[in-house]
């Protein structure tokens, strides 16, 4: 029986084979699975929806420099999803780049991940080394009607 001090591949060959088989993921299945915490999750209208996915499809937009995506109170949906951004140099937050961002998430997620609010900043909360706050994004937030 092979150990894995024999064979270097067959530690991470067991090891993709028990995450296969939890996750249920074919070996076929060539696309990485998408890892969120349980606080990163914005369930709106019943939909789960990865705050992490959201913020990566706005960094492939040309005019974000950064992003980070919360969840926000509403009445009729629970939550909704919303994005804070920060603008590249000579980009201006407006309502024609907001529908830009929104259309552009619609195209790379799905419609229903879009966010339907987008707060343009300077700057986002960060700890030392440089994480995003969220939580001191969602301190700022009120109840959507």
């Amino acid at each position: 029986m092979p150990v894995a001090g024999d064979d270097p591949e067959f530690l991470g060959d067991r090891i993709r084979g028990r995450v296969q088989q939890e996750l249920g993921v074919s070996a076929m299945d060539l696309l990485p699975a998408l890892a969120v915490r349980n606080d990163d999750m914005t369930v709106s209208a019943g939909r789960d929806i990865a705050g992490v996915e959201v913020a990566a499809a706005h960094l492939a937009h040309e005019a974000v420099s950064e992003c980070c995506v919360t969840g926000a109170p509403e009445r009729d949906r629970g939550n909704v999803v919303e994005a804070h951004v920060v603008l590249n140099a000579g980009s201006t937050g407006d309502e024609a780049l907001t529908k830009a961002f929104q259309d552009h998430i619609k195209a790379m997620t799905a419609p229903c991940k879009h966010p339907r609010s987008i707060r343009f900043r300077d700057d986002l909360p960060k700890t030392p080394p440089g994480e995003d706050q969220r939580f001191k994004l969602k301190d700022m937030q009120v109840l959507r009607k």
